[in-house]
């Protein structure tokens, strides 16, 4: 059984004077946390006052909160329910309108925030909370594991001192940025998922890549905690050998076989989906470009251009 475990690394807040303002113009840092699934966390100031941690989450376009919280701030609750789709899991809540920021230093708009019933939703015993990635609309984020630190709007110096480069990508209905990826003959849409601990493959693009006959034995499997799901969860473990994303190369790789619902995220229902989780992504710094629809990653991860023939 191939099981993955993370050592819970509590990083130093940097420097500052004045609490950052999420989404400003200028750069601005906020210190990382990892839980003990290795996913990456950030403390915000509600605009109520209290402090709390936050899940970043690339694969949700919405913020989360609790319904103590939803109450306490004076947010009226929508009719009906949305869809809130996390990395690899999808939640049925409620939902409210903000006519303000949800945050004291975040971006002002009318976005919707879901509303997680009660609050039964927990990871490390407490209750769970969710950055969503309509917070990043038109900016740049850099998340950099690694080096405890997530920053809005790097300056292309920051970018350059940590010998990023820039790969196209795609900036989705749902404003969630996605990579079309060509392997062993078979197109692959790619959705990078810092809430997922691990990395994850549809039965579809399972099916694309290896036909319906494809079997999976559960001795060998992955553990993943995944976006709002409480529970860790087994997956039948599938090996991709020298995989690559446009130029971006991650070696071998080890997926967990989920049930995944790309119409979910955004995509074509038929899109033979992966979630890169942070089994991959916390390995070095790398940036989502919601302005420009890219993805930014260490230049020894691009394989070197191909001249033409």
């Amino acid at each position: 059984m191939i099981r993955l475990f993370f050592v819970l690394i509590i990083l130093p807040a940097l420097a500052t004077t004045t609490a950052p303002a999420l989404g400003a113009p200028a750069q601005d840092t906020l210190a990382l946390n990892r839980d003990d699934y290795g996913r990456v966390h950030v403390s915000l100031t509600d605009r109520g006052g209290e402090t709390h941690s936050y899940l970043i989450d690339s694969a949700a376009q919405r913020h989360a909160i609790t319904e103590t919280d939803r109450a306490r701030l004076g947010l009226t609750l929508g009719r009906g329910v949305i869809n809130h789709a996390n990395s690899g899991d999808i939640t049925r809540a409620q939902y409210a309108r903000l006519d303000q920021s949800l945050f004291a230093t975040g971006p002002r708009g009318g976005d919707l925030v879901a509303v997680m019933p009660g609050d039964q939703l927990f990871s490390d015993d407490r209750p769970l909370r969710m950055v969503g990635m309509d917070i990043f609309r038109g900016r740049r984020v850099l998340i950099d594991a690694p080096g405890g630190a997530l920053t809005v709007n790097p300056s292309l110096e920051t970018l350059d001192t940590l010998a990023l480069a820039p790969i196209p990508a795609t900036l989705n209905r749902r404003k969630l940025i996605t990579l079309n990826v060509r392997y062993q003959d078979t197109d692959l849409l790619v959705l990078l998922a810092t809430g997922s601990s691990h990395s994850l493959i549809s039965r579809a693009a399972v099916r694309a890549l290896f036909g319906p006959e494809k079997r999976f034995s559960r001795r060998q499997s992955v553990f993943a905690q995944r976006g709002l799901n409480p529970a860790e969860d087994s997956f039948p473990a599938l090996a991709l050998a020298d995989f690559c994303m446009e130029r971006w190369c991650i070696g071998n790789a080890v997926f967990g076989l989920a049930n995944l619902d790309a119409e979910a995220y955004g995509a074509d229902p038929h899109a033979n989906l992966i979630l890169i989780g942070m089994d991959v992504l916390a390995r070095y710094p790398f940036v989502l470009d919601y302005r420009y629809a890219q993805v930014w990653v260490p230049q020894s991860a691009l394989k070197p251009h191909e001249e033409p023939k």
